[in-house]
């Protein structure tokens, strides 16, 4: 019975950690062309289904041109951006918890990088 959890339990953790990684994906290239970061915001939410992503769950834009000195929010034309999440993700399976500690609760960490676009030219 425990070996099905693991599975069913992996699978979940599996899902919910390529979800969020393809939601900050899809957010990023929205936010390279100069968008809200309310509105790239609303692309994670909107690209995660079935995560209900909350208050517990930390979204972080930020403008990385210097590495030593980041910079919150989109940045201007051709800046570096990296947008993260940082998503608590609880175990299905009780029987599980003692093995990861903190009330089976995993927190899961992914971001991306990308480069705006240049100023309009005309």
């Amino acid at each position: 019975m425990l070996l099905t959890f693991s599975v069913v339990d992996a699978a979940m953790l599996f899902y919910v950690y390529l979800t969020l990684q393809n939601g900050v994906t899809e957010a990023t290239r929205f936010a390279v062309t100069g968008q809200d970061p309310d509105a790239i915001k609303r692309v994670i939410l909107d690209a995660t289904p079935g995560l209900n992503i909350n208050e517990d769950t930390e979204i972080f834009l930020d403008d990385i041109s210097d590495p030593n000195h980041p910079i919150p929010g989109a940045g201007q034309p051709n800046s570096i951006i990296q947008v993260n999440v940082v998503h608590p993700w609880r175990l299905i399976s009780p029987l599980l918890w003692p093995l990861v500690g903190n009330g089976g609760r995993i927190t899961l960490s992914v971001s991306a990088t990308m480069k705006n676009e240049p100023p309009p030219t005309g």
